[in-house]
């Protein structure tokens, strides 16, 4: 296990094109990452991570009159965002398949797609598939809880303007949630004492890190498209405009042949 280890990280490292300063600076951050793993402190852990967190965030492209947590609000919400809908979908995914394999493979055989999560984001958003959503949505009896998240999907991709409301309300989650890390962050550094909330906020700290992180190494990696840790977030912004402009096109609606494009942004 170890040799096979040790041959992918030898791979990965000279696939991965970050310039010396972003790449000593990627690295510093995934080891704060790992420190705070390892750390049975939670003082320790939301502090580490933030640091990890917020060294990535370009300073260059910062405005004199912004603040550093708007800046750094600002800065993430696109690596957070922009695959939020499919993160959602790939989770639904796994339930239905978990829950039911037979009943939801019998539902997605005639709907298009290369994968599941394409084929249930049709399954739910395009009324030529009204049968097949029936018959499964049918199949779950007595099982209301996921039941209630089917149709909450129903609902979200019911339109491209009903995915943008969706993002809209979980950016304001994301900002809420990341301004209560640095006032976490904050209370711990000058006062000493540690809020009973701060495991949870813990756990949302790693998955925005790893997301940012996972994130800029993909980009890093063949077929390369970023070179610096500055070249990354500016990508992903630009990325994120672009995938929410293809959303807001008035008069739009899914069909079978624009929705991987629309929704995924492939």
């Amino acid at each position: 296990l170890k040799t096979v280890a040790s041959k992918r990280l030898q791979l990965f490292m000279s696939d991965f094109s970050l310039e010396r300063d972003s790449f000593s600076k990627f690295v510093r951050s995934a080891q704060l990452h790992s420190m705070a793993l390892t750390s049975d402190s939670s003082e320790n852990q939301i502090l580490n991570l933030w640091i990890s967190l917020e060294s990535l965030v370009p300073s260059e492209t910062k405005s004199d009159d912004v603040s550093n947590i708007e800046h750094i609000v600002a800065s993430l919400i696109p690596f957070l965002n922009v695959g939020y809908v499919g993160r959602l979908l790939n989770n639904l995914v796994k339930d239905l398949l978990r829950w039911n394999s037979v009943a939801t493979r019998t539902a997605l055989r005639p709907v298009p797609g290369m994968k599941f999560i394409d084929k249930v984001a049709k399954l739910l958003a395009l009324s030529q598939f009204d049968a097949e959503r029936a018959a499964l949505e049918a199949s779950f009896q007595d099982f209301h809880l996921l039941r209630d998240r089917f149709t909450h999907f129903q609902s979200i991709l019911s339109s491209p303007a009903s995915v943008l409301t969706a993002l809209e309300a979980h950016r304001l989650r994301l900002e809420w949630q990341i301004r209560r890390i640095y006032r976490t962050r904050n209370i711990i550094v000058h006062s000493g004492e540690t809020p009973g909330y701060t495991r949870p906020l813990i756990e949302h700290t790693h998955d925005y890190l790893d997301t940012v992180l996972s994130t800029l190494a993909e980009l890093a990696s063949e077929p390369k498209s970023i070179y610096s840790v500055g070249q990354g977030f500016k990508f992903v912004e630009l990325k994120y405009a672009t995938y929410r402009q293809g959303l807001a096109l008035k008069g739009l609606s899914f069909d079978v042949d624009n929705m991987d494009s629309l929704l995924f942004g492939r």
